[in-house]
């Protein structure tokens, strides 16, 4: 939520598939240069939704499904 309002929601295991698609495709490059991935890498995905501009003195509030939620306030 942006300032009390809900801004978007995103089923994360919706986009699994997409998450495969995406950690193949880096492999596939990394495999170009000589590279590749290995068991202890993390491939960090990027965001499920758009990125918003932010003010001072605007609240975001996020919930993860078995993770709890965090409440931030940009105050500078």
């Amino acid at each position: 939520m942006l300032n009390g309002v809900v801004q978007e929601s995103a089923n994360l295991g919706r986009s699994a598939g997409e998450s495969a698609e995406a950690v193949a495709l880096v492999a596939e490059k990394l495999a170009a240069y000589g590279g590749s991935l290995r068991a202890s890498m993390i491939v960090m995905r990027g965001s499920l939704r758009a990125s918003v501009g932010l003010k001072r003195g605007e609240k975001i509030d996020v919930s993860f499904t078995r993770l709890g939620s965090v409440r931030v306030r940009f105050v500078e």
